[in-house]
């Protein structure tokens, strides 16, 4: 029976165990095997995307420069710019509002900002450039789903050797053509 490919995704990143569109969650999303991130995106007043879900500052989540939670909700993040939005910190929720109150499990990791898509984007962008190594669990799902390849001929390069089987577990394979569209996708260059 073919095999079915299915999609873990991490909403917002891990919101359930850490802070959600943060560095920190999306890290620990990918650890526990996440193969897609959720998020949303918002432009900052100086033009730099960010990762975050609500237009505004929510009270829920922001505590103000000043280490206490924003009273109301705050500015609109495209009236702020990177440095300002900069001195908010996102790293746990109000334990005093509802929201908060239905993540109560979270860990906290305070320090946390909005992170910028360049910043997400970064160490995709150090794989592509510096090397990957295929691993077992890569190997064995790729040779059960080569279907996978079947219309994307650059990435059946460096996936599969020319016979069209998976490269051997221990390969490293680069992508600088991915790196540089991973660049561009967050505006690195």
């Amino acid at each position: 029976a073919p095999a079915i490919a299915f999609d873990l995704q991490g909403h917002r990143g891990a919101r359930g165990l850490l802070p959600e569109n943060t560095l920190a969650g999306f890290e620990r999303a990918i650890e526990l095997g996440v193969t897609t991130l959720e998020t949303d995106l918002a432009v900052t007043k100086d033009g730099v995307l960010v990762i975050a879900h609500d237009p505004h500052l929510n009270a829920d989540l922001v505590r103000g420069p000043d280490g206490t939670w924003l009273r109301a909700t705050g500015p609109a993040i495209h009236r702020l710019t990177r440095e300002e939005l900069a001195r908010y910190d996102i790293g746990r929720t109000n334990p005093a509002s509802a929201y908060g109150r239905g993540f109560a499990g979270q860990k906290p990791a305070d320090g946390e900002r909005f992170p910028t898509l360049a910043e997400v984007f970064a160490p995709a962008i150090h794989v592509a450039r510096h090397g990957y190594v295929i691993d077992q669990v890569w190997f064995d799902q790729a040779n059960a789903n080569r279907d996978w390849f079947d219309d994307i001929p650059a990435s059946a390069a460096l996936f599969l050797d020319p016979d069209g089987t998976p490269r051997d577990v221990g390969t490293v394979f680069t992508n600088p053509a991915l790196a540089k569209t991973y660049e561009r996708i967050a505006h690195l260059d």
